[in-house]
């Protein structure tokens, strides 16, 4: 098995494999599993390289790995590489896993690509010593994070004479390795701005998107800074730990011990109560297709195991504190004293745009151009009609006049280009074009006609 990812979860891949093998040996199932594990921490590749290094491999249809770990942002792209599981698993294990947008981040055209071996989300951190401080509660709406913060750090500063106290991070890194998290960011933020709970994500360039990205932006410059929304996944995670400095923090579930009581966590406010969102994340696991059948069904006996009710509870939850993507478990008395099922059950899951052609272009140019209007002075509109643009497919409609005119102006630029070649043949003028074949006459007008058709 072959994984990466940007945190090191050395001893978990450690417990899965030395647990799989004791269990094969038990029940003599003749499978052995090793794990190759890579990470930001014994490697200089960062996410996108390590993405192409399994797709060469598998482009290659190396048999080198049987089972891939993999992030669902890559479900499209890794897709015609690995087996459909629900052809191979029992359909059990498949239902454990289509529960509450969990399929989501497994299916790619109705295909089960991978199952997750455990789930990831952000929720908003609220710092418990100030919010007592003060008697204020836990904003539930982003206009209330405003105000509670604008009033905490008022009267912080007025204290403490100090302006090294800040009220929302944000989490919007600029470096490459922190991609996920800054895209995360925006899309979860911007479908918190839906109407109501059964609302789709908002049209991008709709006066929704509009008034979301005007509110992140008044938040960072009432209640923060460029430099506390640039802190990558690292430096968040070392301010929130000296518990002075951020009133109110996004970020990942599980990154603290359950005894660590200084921050409160809950689902993300939204633009009103009852409102929400979170982007969805984790590491799938896919067999691929290119392996023979025997080894095939060796990757199949790891699954059954690793995605059984009792692994995922003892290992996963209850070993490793991690949210299991088998959501049946948040009703265990058991689980729920150790995670906090409350949260998991609260909230309202989105996924990346994974399914877009070319999705790793796509997200730094979106990136790109957003941290433009959120770290400079593009504005929102010109910022969202431009991230439109990207996947947007637009035509000329020859009924109306616009179109009219431009299919003129194309035609006649064609005319003129071909009559200008023509010259050629015209005994007058035909030496200026004696280094001019007839090939690339011909060559020149069809290249021309296409460049002409696609404008």
């Amino acid at each position: 098995m072959m994984t990466y990812s940007y945190y090191s979860y050395n001893d978990l891949f450690q417990s899965i494999e030395n647990s799989f093998n004791d269990y094969s040996q038990k029940n003599k199932l003749n499978v052995t599993l090793r794990i190759e594990f890579f990470s930001n921490k014994n490697t200089t590749n960062n996410r996108y390289a390590q993405s192409s290094a399994i797709d060469q491999l598998l482009l290659r249809r190396s048999t080198k790995y049987d089972l891939y770990i993999f992030d669902p942002t890559y479900l499209k792209k890794l897709s015609s590489h690995f087996i459909d599981l629900k052809d191979w698993l029992p359909s059990e294990y498949i239902d454990s896993y289509s529960l509450k947008d969990i399929w989501k981040i497994c299916i790619y055209e109705n295909k089960w690509i991978g199952l997750p071996l455990f789930i990831k989300f952000m929720v908003l951190y609220s710092n418990s010593n100030y919010l007592k401080k003060y008697n204020e509660e836990i904003p539930t709406t982003w206009d209330k994070l405003l105000e509670t913060g604008k009033r905490i750090l008022k009267q912080e500063q007025s204290i403490n004479n100090s302006t090294n106290y800040y009220g929302y991070n944000g989490l919007f890194p600029i470096n490459n390795d922190s991609t996920t998290s800054s895209m995360c960011s925006f899309y979860q933020y911007i479908y918190s701005f839906r109407e109501n709970i059964n609302s789709s994500f908002p049209v991008l360039n709709s006066q929704i998107a509009i008034d979301a990205l005007n509110k992140l932006k008044e938040i960072k410059e009432k209640i923060s800074t460029d430099e506390i929304f640039k802190l990558n996944e690292d430096q968040t995670v070392k301010l929130m730990s000296e518990e002075k400095n951020i009133l109110f923090s996004v970020f990942w579930d599980s990154i603290f011990p359950n005894d660590f009581n200084v921050y409160k966590r809950t689902v993300l406010p939204g633009r009103i109560d009852g409102i929400s969102g979170s982007c969805i994340g984790g590491y799938n696991i896919g067999i691929s297709r290119y392996v023979n059948d025997n080894y095939k069904k060796a990757s199949v006996e790891v699954l059954k195991y690793i995605f059984s009710k009792d692994f995922q509870k003892e290992i996963i939850v209850k070993k490793f504190n991690k949210y299991s993507g088998m959501i049946e478990l948040y009703s265990d008395k058991e689980v729920c004293s150790i995670l906090e099922c409350d949260i998991l059950n609260s909230l309202q899951f989105i996924e990346r745009p994974v399914t877009i052609k070319n999705y790793d272009e796509y997200e730094l140019k979106v990136l790109r151009k957003f941290y433009d209007f959120l770290y400079g002075n593009e504005t929102a509109t010109d910022v969202l009609q431009y991230i439109v643009d990207l996947t947007e497919l637009y035509y000329m409609n020859l009924k109306e006049y616009p179109g009219k005119a431009v299919f003129i102006v194309i035609n006649i630029l064609y005319v003129l280009v071909l009559s200008s070649l023509l010259v050629k043949y015209i005994p007058k003028f035909s030496h200026y074009y004696t280094w001019f074949s007839n090939c690339m006459v011909i060559n020149y007008i069809i290249t021309s006609f296409f460049l002409f058709i696609q404008y």
